[in-house]
Formats: C-alpha cells, structure tokens, sequence
C-alpha cells in the first residue's frame, strides 16, 4: 500500500498501474479497497475473530504514520536536534529565573529531547 501510495503521486507511473492492472486481469478497485482494509471480511462476528482483529489493528500503522516516520528519518539532521534542545534549555532557565512559581514537568529527565516544551503555570 505505501507503494500505491508513492506511485499515485505520479500520473505516469498510476496509469502504467492501472494498464497492468488490467492487463493480468485484476480489479484495481477490489485491490485498492482490500488494501485499505487490510483485513478480511468474511470471518463474521464470532468473539475470537473480533479479538484477533482487535490485536491486527493494534499493529497495523496507518500509511500516514508510515510517511511521517519515513519523512523524518531520511531527513533527520542531529544539528536541529541540537539546537531545539540548546534553546529550549535557555527558555527553561529564563522561566526557572523570572517565574520561578511555573513548573517544567520532565526537567529533571535524565534525557530531554524537547520535541514538547510543556509548562504549567
């Protein structure tokens, strides 16, 4: 699915898979919507397969999540990282300064990457 996803971004390359598609004698939209799915349908209601779906979406990433995950690491730079933290730090010791009554929860992690900066006040 994320290759239908990477190949619908592409007039060309969707239009060579729906000429494939057609050519070996598959349905796209049957392909497309079971892929959206991901999961059969034909296993009724018993209270087992219900469980065992449960378990299959707890699993299963969404193609968003996937695209996000990959966007981030192909363009992970560690020197950003290094500044948010170096900022976010002398913004903690300002507020720990001048308001010394606003609370930074997690300052005292061991480790703090400050992709949040949470303060309560």
């Amino acid at each position: 699915l994320f290759f239908m996803a990477v190949f619908s971004k592409s007039p060309l390359l969707f239009c060579f898979i729906v000429k494939l598609f057609e050519w070996v004698g598959c349905d796209l939209e049957s392909f497309v919507t079971a892929s959206l799915r991901g999961f059969a349908t034909d296993k009724g209601d018993s209270p087992a397969y219900i469980r065992q779906l449960l378990t299959l979406i707890r699993r299963r990433n969404s193609l968003t999540n996937l695209e996000l995950i990959f966007r981030r690491l192909s363009t992970y730079d560690g020197r950003i990282v290094s500044k948010r933290i170096k900022r976010c730090c002398d913004v903690a010791a300002l507020i720990r300064k001048e308001a010394p009554n606003v609370i930074i929860p997690g300052q005292h992690a061991e480790r703090h990457l400050y992709w949040l900066f949470p303060i309560i006040a």
